[in-house]
C-alpha cells in the first residue's frame, strides 16, 4: 500500500511558475480631464512668471490734487518690472501711512496687466497751526485732533501757544484735555467768523488774542457754542475802547479795564 502511494506521489508533476500579470491602469475620461486641465494650469502659471507679460510697466501716483512726492516716487519705482501677480497692494499701503504722518488714506489699485494706480489722500489742517512758546516750528493738526505735520513758523498762523505741544507725536491723537479745550475753541471761533491771534493755554483759562479786539478770557472747560455767541454780541454792541478783556469764565461776561 505504501509503494502505491509513493509510486503515484511521484507521478504528479510540478506546478509550472507563472509570473504575476501586471496591474493595468486604466485612465478614465474624467481622469484624464483633470489630467489635462493641470497641464494647462502649469503651463499657464510658468507662462506668467517668465514671460513677461505680466510685469509692472506703467505706475501712476496722485498725492491730493498733484503728483506725489519724490520719496513716495522713489518707494514706487523700486516695484517696476516686478511681476503684478506677485505685488501686494495692501503692504505697500501700510508702509506709505507708516511713512508720511501727511496721508491720510493710501489707496492702491492693481490694473492688469502692467499697470497700477496709486491715489493718496492727504490730511486736511481744521486747525491752522498750533506752536510752542518761543519755538520756531508750527504743528499742523486735522479734524481728528492728530498733528500730522511740522514747519518753520511764518509768523501769520493762528496758534495755540502751550509748552505742551513740543509733546505731541506725529500720528497720535492728542489726549491732552487743556490743549483739546483750546482746539475746540479755536474751531468754534472760526465757525463763528471772529479773527485771532493766538490761544494762549493757562492753568486757569484760556486766553485769546483777538485782531483789533480786547483779550477774551475763556474756562479750560465750557460748552464753547454757548460762550463765544456772546463774545460775538459784545464786540458788535457794546463799547469797548478802554476794555482791556472780555472775561467769558462766570455766568456773565464780565469787561475788565
Amino acid at each position: 500500500m505504501r509503494k502505491f502511494i509513493s509510486r503515484r506521489r511521484s507521478l504528479v508533476s510540478p506546478r509550472p511558475f507563472v509570473p504575476p500579470r501586471p496591474k493595468v491602469i486604466l485612465i478614465t475620461a474624467q481622469k484624464f480631464v483633470w489630467l489635462f486641465v493641470l497641464i494647462i494650469v502649469l503651463s499657464l502659471t510658468l507662462w506668467a512668471q517668465f514671460s513677461g507679460f505680466f510685469t509692472i510697466k506703467h505706475i501712476y501716483c496722485t498725492e491730493g490734487e498733484g503728483p506725489c512726492s519724490e520719496d513716495i516716487a522713489a518707494e514706487l519705482e523700486r516695484h517696476q518690472s516686478n511681476n503684478i501677480l506677485t505685488f501686494r497692494a495692501a503692504e505697500l499701503e501700510e508702509k506709505i501711512l507708516k511713512g508720511s504722518h501727511s496721508i491720510e488714506k493710501a489707496q492702491i489699485r492693481v490694473s492688469l496687466p502692467d499697470t497700477i494706480l496709486v491715489n493718496l489722500d492727504l490730511r486736511m489742517s481744521t486747525l491752522t497751526a498750533a506752536t510752542a512758546t518761543n519755538s520756531g516750528e508750527l504743528v499742523y493738526i486735522d479734524g481728528n485732533h492728530t498733528p500730522f505735520q511740522i514747519q518753520e513758523k511764518s509768523g501769520q498762523e493762528a496758534q495755540i501757544i502751550s509748552p505742551k505741544v513740543t509733546a505731541l507725536t506725529l500720528g497720535q491723537p492728542i489726549q491732552d484735555p487743556a490743549l483739546l479745550s483750546a482746539i475746540d475753541l479755536a474751531q468754534t471761533l472760526q465757525d463763528y467768523f471772529i479773527s485771532f491771534t493766538r490761544i494762549e493755554l493757562y492753568p486757569d483759562r484760556l486766553q485769546v488774542v483777538l485782531k483789533n479786539a480786547p483779550l477774551a478770557l475763556f474756562p479750560l472747560e465750557g460748552n464753547y457754542y454757548e460762550l463765544v455767541p456772546s463774545l460775538q454780541l459784545i464786540l458788535r454792541e457794546t463799547t469797548i475802547q478802554e476794555t482791556k478783556a472780555i472775561d467769558l469764565r462766570y455766568s456773565k461776561p464780565i469787561l475788565r479795564s
